[in-house]
């Protein structure tokens, strides 16, 4: 009870301190930036078990690692699939009163920073009722403010300077500019058109840094280069005739990639023509790549590296 009456305080002193301070103070956080921790789900479906075990395998050191559930059997049994990769830094968190998501992406908040470095977390509504945020943020030692509208965090990408971009999807069609500034600090907004997967931003276009931007579609780089960014076009990752056949509608994607400070994880086919390209684009870019096979995660499950993660500073 104790907990949940913290929380409660944290979160309207939050809700606060977003209305008093000055929109122009306030700015995204962007992923290419320090990274403190990573959250991913105990739940094993789609054959994620082996994704998130080198996932966990290959992240940083000085990254907090946080599995969460709503099943302690769930994590008991996370716990000893791990075992043998002899991590320290894993916290596991038993999240109760809530249903269970494998996909913290969409569903956890998108995190602020503000003039004074601090960090401010922002949560939309998710469409499948699971809001577990305030818990979220006390294990990160911070608070949430709460906003009614939907939008999946997947489909939301910014850089430091406030640049952001969406697909045109259902949720995001119906938040005006106006909101995603007052909400998400958001200095300009790009709308995307929906060419590939579910409609998610995180499919198709990436920032690693203030001005490059990778992107699988090649359609879009002049567009891009207007805006003033360094485009690099990645392969896209194309689905094998005998799945095509069967019906599979794959989210097959190497922009869904996964920054973990200076690595990068990123996924990978089983073709060796373009999986070996897309690593080498990320490397020349300057990154310690690691690739990590999430072939039937994208093509049963609809998402991959960075789908399934959660990053914050």
């Amino acid at each position: 009870m104790y907990k949940l009456m913290k929380a409660l305080i944290i979160l309207v002193l939050n809700s606060l301190l977003l209305l008093e301070t000055k929109a122009d103070t306030i700015r995204p956080w962007a992923e290419y930036e320090s990274v403190k921790h990573l959250i991913l789900s105990a739940g094993t479906d789609y054959q994620s078990h082996d994704v998130k075990k080198e996932i966990i395998k290959n992240t940083p050191k000085d990254i907090n690692i946080i599995i969460y559930s709503n099943n302690q059997s769930e994590l008991d049994d996370f716990k000893l699939m791990i075992d043998e990769l002899d991590v320290s830094s894993i916290q596991y968190k038993l999240i109760k009163g809530f249903g269970e998501t494998m996909w913290p992406r969409d569903s956890f908040p998108f995190p602020l920073i503000d003039s004074e470095n601090r960090v401010l977390l922002v949560d939309a509504k998710y469409y499948e009722n699971y809001e577990p945020d305030t818990q979220i943020a006390a294990y990160l030692n911070n608070s949430v403010s709460a906003q009614k509208k939907v939008l999946e965090h997947g489909n939301l990408v910014s850089n430091r300077n406030g640049d952001c971009f969406l697909v045109k999807e259902i949720f995001a069609n119906k938040l005006s500019d106006d909101y995603l500034t007052n909400t998400y600090a958001c200095k300009t907004v790009t709308r995307l058109e929906h060419v590939h997967g579910i409609g998610h931003v995180d499919e198709v276009f990436k920032f690693l840094s203030d001005n490059i931007v990778v992107t699988d579609q090649e359609d879009w780089k002049e567009m891009l280069q207007e805006k003033g960014y360094e485009v690099v076009v990645l392969p896209k990752a194309e689905l094998p005739e005998k799945l095509l056949k069967r019906g599979v509608m794959s989210q097959r994607s190497y922009v869904n990639s996964l920054i973990l400070n200076k690595t990068i994880l990123v996924p990978q086919y089983g073709d060796l023509a373009t999986d070996a390209q897309a690593l080498r684009v990320y490397d020349d870019l300057g990154f310690t790549v690691v690739g990590i096979n999430t072939s039937y995660l994208s093509d049963y499950g609809g998402g991959s590296l960075h789908c399934l993660s959660m990053t914050y500073p």
